[in-house]
C-alpha cells in the first residue's frame, strides 16, 4: 500500500505529463505521457482504498482538523471537516439544541451564525464514528457513495455541542468564506428569506435555504441547475472578468482570472462542475498564454482525467455526469445541428436565422443530450426545460456579475450597493415568476421509469459517434469495418455495463421495502403485476413520494395493479395515499370496517371510487400464476374499533408453494383472537413460511402461543428509526430462542426473497446479517 506522501507528487507528475500530452505535437511523445498520466490514474484509484475510518464504527474519537463548509439544520450543524491534506474528509452533525448557554467557547444553541464562523478555523471535538450506509433500497439513494465522491468516508456523531477553536486556519481562505456566510445573512435582511436563498444558491451553490416546493417546482421545470454553481455560472462570472479586464494586457488577465478562478471554486465549494469549468478554462489561458490551439474536447477529456486521479469516486456524482455529458453534448451534437441549421437556413435565406442558431443552437442541444440522463437520474422528463431555460439562463447572465459586485460591495454600502440590490432582487422576482408560469399553466414534468443502463450508454455511445466527423468521413470513404469496430466497441461496452448491474430485485418475488418505521411489502407475480400491501408513512416527511415513488421508477414499475392498506394508521396508509397522487393504482383494498367510507378514501386518495373495494376475512383474491391472497381477520360488520391495530386486515399470500403472514400492528388480543378462529399449536391454520412480526416488534405483540401457531421459518421486522422501543428485547429473544432467523429494515435494508421450487432464497441491501 502506498505511503500518502506520495499521493501530491503522483498528481504532480500526471499533471505534468498531461500538459505535455497537450501540448506536444509529437503523437509518439503523447502517446507516452499519457501512458504516464493513465498509470498515476490508476495508482491514486488503489491507494484510495486506504481509510483511516474504517475499523472505527461506533467508537468514540477526537478529531482536530479545519472546517471546510457549514451547512445549517433544524437541530444541528453540518460540518465538513478536513483532518489531513491527503487523508478523506469527516462530515461532523454538530448537535445544538440542548447546549447549555453557560457553556464556554462558541455557543451554537441559539446563534447558527456563531457556528458559520467556524468556517476556515482549525478546530477540535469529540463524537461518535458512522459510517455511511449504502443504498436501502434496490436503485436507491447510494449515500456512502455519494459522500465518497465528495471525498467523505465517514462521519462524526457529536452530541456535546463544545468546540474548541485551536488555530486560525487558511489566513487568505478563512476570512472569505466567513464573509461568504456574512453576505448571505445580509441578502436575507435584505431582500427577504426567498429570494436571498435563491441568489445564494445561484452564487454560492447553497441550496439549503430554499424552499422545498420552490426548489422541486426548478427541478420539475429543469432549471434547477441555475441553483446549483455550475460551468455556466463560472463561465459568465470569467466571461464579466474578461470584460472588465480587456484592456490590460495577456500576461495581467491570466494571473488575475487565475486567482479568480480558485477564489470562486472555493466559495462554491469545488462542486466537480466548478472544478471542471475552472480547469477548462485554465486550460484555456495556459494555451493562450503559450500560443497553443485549445481543443475543446481535449481540454475537457484532460479534465475530467485529472478529476478522476484526484478523487475516482466522483466518477459516481451526478454533478460530474451531467457536467461532461453537457461538454459532450456541445463537442459532438452541436457543430452537427449547426450544420443542419445552416443548410436549412440557406434554403429558406433568412437574416436572422443564423443569429437565432447561435443562442438558442447550444441551449438546445444540451437539453436534447441531457434528456436520457436526467431520464435516469431523476426519472422524470422535463418538459418546460427548453422554452425555460434560454430566459432563465439569460437572467442569470445578468444575476451572477451583480451578486459577485454586491459580495465585493457588501463592506461599504453606500447608494451603488443598494441601487445593484434592488436591481437583483426585481431580477430575481422575475424569475421566480418565470418558473411558475408551467405550474399556472398545468404543465408539469413527465415522471418516467429509469432507462436500462447498458441500453443507455450504447444509446449515447453511438449518438455521439454517428454526430462525429469520424462517421461521416468513414462514410464517404465506405470504411465498413473501421464503423464495424465503433459499433462493436459499443455492444461490447454495454455488455461489460450490463455484468455491474444489480439484478436481485428482477429476481424477486417480494421485496420487504425499507420506509423507515411502518410496513410495505411489495409482490411481483411471474405475470408482471405488481401488489403492495401497506405503504408506510410519516407525519415528518412524504414517504410516498421521497421513498416509494423513486423505488418503483428505479425499478422500472410504472403502475400498481393492486393496493391493500391493513389499516388506516399514517405509518401503513400515508405512503399509499400519496403514491395514488403520482403513479396509477388500479384497485384498492381496504377493510370494509376502516372508519372511512369508499367516498371518503376515494376523495383522500384522489382514486375513482370503482377502484376501491372492502376487504374482510374469507376474502380472497386471486393475482393469477400461482398467486393469491387471503383475509383471514377481521371479519365483516365487527364495526369500526377506537383501537385501529385490533383491526388490522391480517393478510396471507401464497406465492408458488410459499406463503407469508402480514400481521398490521396486530396486538396480543388479535393475536388470540386469530386462534380462536384457526387453531393452535402446530395444528392451526396459521402456519406459514415468512411471518411479518407485528407492530414492529413491539411489546405488547408477537405472543410465544402465537409464535408456536404460526411456526414461520423466516421472520421480518419492518422497523425503522423510532423512539418506542421497537423491536422490543423480547420479541428479539422470542425469535431467537425458536432459532427462527429474523431480518430488520433498520439493520439490513430492504430485504428481498426469490422462490424457487420451494426454496426460498433472501438477500439484503446493506451487508449486516441477521
Amino acid at each position: 500500500m502506498a505511503d500518502a506522501w506520495a499521493s501530491p507528487w503522483i498528481l504532480l507528475l500526471s499533471l505534468l505529463s498531461g500538459l505535455v500530452a497537450l501540448a506536444s505535437k509529437r503523437k509518439s511523445l503523447s502517446a507516452v505521457f499519457l501512458l504516464v498520466f493513465a498509470g498515476a490514474l490508476l495508482f491514486h484509484c488503489f491507494q484510495w482504498k486506504e481509510d483511516p475510518y474504517e475499523n472505527l464504527d461506533g467508537q468514540e474519537i477526537r478529531v482536530v482538523g479545519r472546517v471546510i463548509s457549514v451547512e445549517e439544520k433544524e437541530h444541528y450543524l453540518l460540518l465538513e471537516l478536513r483532518t489531513d491534506r491527503f487523508q478523506p474528509n469527516l462530515l461532523v452533525r454538530l448537535y445544538t439544541q440542548d447546549a447549555p448557554e453557560e457553556s464556554e467557547g462558541i455557543g451554537l444553541q441559539s446563534d447558527h451564525l456563531a457556528g458559520k464562523d467556524l468556517v476556515g478555523r482549525n478546530i477540535a471535538l469529540k463524537g461518535t464514528v458512522l459510517r455511511p450506509e449504502g443504498a436501502r433500497n434496490p436503485g436507491g439513494f447510494d449515500y456512502e457513495r455519494y459522500l465518497r465522491a465528495c471525498n467523505i468516508t465517514a462521519i462524526l456523531i457529536a452530541d456535546e455541542p463544545q468546540v474548541e477553536v485551536v488555530g486560525n486556519g487558511n489566513p487568505l481562505l478563512g476570512p472569505v468564506l466567513r464573509e461568504k456566510y456574512r453576505f448571505m445573512q445580509s441578502l436575507e435582511e435584505g431582500m427577504g428569506r426567498e429570494k436571498a436563498a435563491l441568489f445564494s444558491g445561484m452564487l454560492f451553490g447553497e441550496t439549503s435555504a430554499i424552499d422545498k416546493e420552490q426548489l422541486d417546482q426548478f427541478r420539475a421545470n429543469g432549471t434547477a441547475h441555475i441553483l446549483a454553481v455550475s460551468g455556466i455560472h463560472v463561465g459568465i462570472a470569467y466571461a464579466a472578468l474578461r470584460f472588465l479586464l480587456r484592456r490590460q494586457r495577456k500576461a495581467v488577465i491570466g494571473i488575475l482570472s487565475v486567482c479568480f478562478l480558485f477564489l470562486y471554486a472555493s466559495l462554491a465549494g469545488f462542486s466537480p462542475s466548478v472544478v471542471r469549468a475552472a480547469m477548462m478554462i485554465l486550460l484555456h489561458i495556459f494555451c493562450d498564454l503559450t500560443y497553443r490551439r485549445y481543443d475543446f474536447l481535449s481540454a475537457a477529456c484532460f479534465t475530467g482525467m485529472l478529476m478522476l486521479i484526484i478523487n475516482p469516486w466522483q466518477l459516481f456524482h451526478s454533478g460530474f455526469q451531467l457536467s461532461f455529458l453537457a461538454i459532450l453534448s456541445l463537442s459532438f451534437l452541436l457543430p452537427f445541428g449547426q450544420k443542419l441549421w445552416e443548410n436549412q437556413i440557406s434554403q429558406s435565406r433568412s437574416r436572422w436565422g443564423k443569429s437565432l442558431g447561435m443562442v438558442f443552437l447550444p441551449l438546445v442541444v444540451i437539453q436534447i443530450g441531457m434528456l436520457p440522463a436526467i431520464a435516469y437520474l431523476f426519472q422524470m422528463m422535463p418538459v418546460a426545460a427548453i422554452p425555460l431555460n434560454t430566459p432563465v439562463i439569460a437572467l442569470a447572465g445578468l444575476l451572477i456579475p451583480l451578486g459577485l459586485a454586491l459580495f465585493l460591495l457588501h463592506f461599504t454600502g453606500g447608494p451603488i450597493y443598494l441601487f445593484l440590490s434592488l436591481a437583483s432582487e426585481i431580477l430575481l422576482g422575475g424569475m421566480i415568476a418565470l418558473n411558475s408560469i408551467p405550474e399556472h399553466l398545468g404543465i408539469s414534468s413527465l415522471l418516467v421509469a429509469r432507462p436500462i443502463l447498458p441500453l443507455l450508454v450504447s444509446f449515447y455511445v453511438l449518438l455521439f459517434f454517428l454526430c462525429s466527423e469520424a462517421f461521416w468521413d468513414w462514410m464517404r470513404k465506405r470504411d465498413w469495418k473501421n464503423i464495424g469496430m465503433v459499433v462493436l466497441a459499443c455492444f461490447l461496452l454495454s455488455a461489460l455495463v450490463f455484468t455491474t448491474e444489480d439484478n436481485r430485485f428482477v429476481e424477486s418475488e417480494l421485496i420487504f421495502v425499507d420506509v423507515g418505521q411502518g410496513d410495505c411489502l411489495h409482490i411481483r407475480t411471474p405475470s408482471g403485476t405488481n401488489i403492495l400491501i401497506d405503504g408506510g408513512g410519516s407525519v415528518s416527511r412524504d414517504v410516498g413520494k421521497e421513498v416509494l415513488l423513486p423505488y418503483l421508477l428505479r425499478n422500472r414499475v410504472t403502475r400498481i395493479d393492486l393496493a391493500i392498506v391493513t389499516h388506516l394508521h399514517e405509518d401503513h396508509y400515508g405512503g399509499i395515499r400519496s403514491l395514488a397522487g403520482s403513479l396509477p393504482i388500479k384497485r384498492l383494498g381496504v377493510y370494509i370496517d376502516a372508519g372511512m367510507t369508499i367516498s371518503e378514501l376515494s376523495e383522500d386518495t384522489g382514486l375513482p371510487e370503482t377502484s376501491i373495494f372492502p376487504l374482510a376475512s374469507g376474502s380472497r383474491i386471486d393475482a393469477g400464476e400461482d398467486v393469491t391472497i387471503d383475509i383471514l381477520y377481521p371479519p365483516g360488520g365487527m364495526g369500526h374499533s377506537d383501537d385501529e391495530n385490533y383491526s388490522s386486515l391480517i393478510v396471507k399470500i401464497n406465492i408458488e408453494d410459499i406463503s407469508v403472514l402480514m400481521t398490521g400492528d396486530i396486538g396480543f388480543e388479535g393475536e388470540e383472537a386469530l386462534m380462536e378462529i384457526y387453531g393452535r399449536g402446530e395444528s392451526s391454520g396459521l402456519n406459514t413460511d415468512i411471518l411479518k412480526i407485528g407492530h414492529h416488534g413491539s411489546r405488547f405483540s408477537t405472543d410465544e402461543e402465537f409464535l408456536e401457531s404460526v411456526a414461520p421459518r423466516l421472520a421480518i421486522i419492518q422497523v425503522g428509526k423510532n423512539n418506542f422501543g421497537h423491536p422490543h428485547r423480547d420479541v428479539i429473544e422470542k425469535l431467537e430462542k425458536r432459532d427462527i432467523m429474523y431480518f430488520r429494515n433498520d439493520h439490513q435494508g430492504a430485504i428481498m426473497f426469490n422462490i424457487e421450487n420451494g426454496k426460498i432464497h433472501w438477500s439484503t441491501m446493506l451487508p449486516a446479517q441477521p
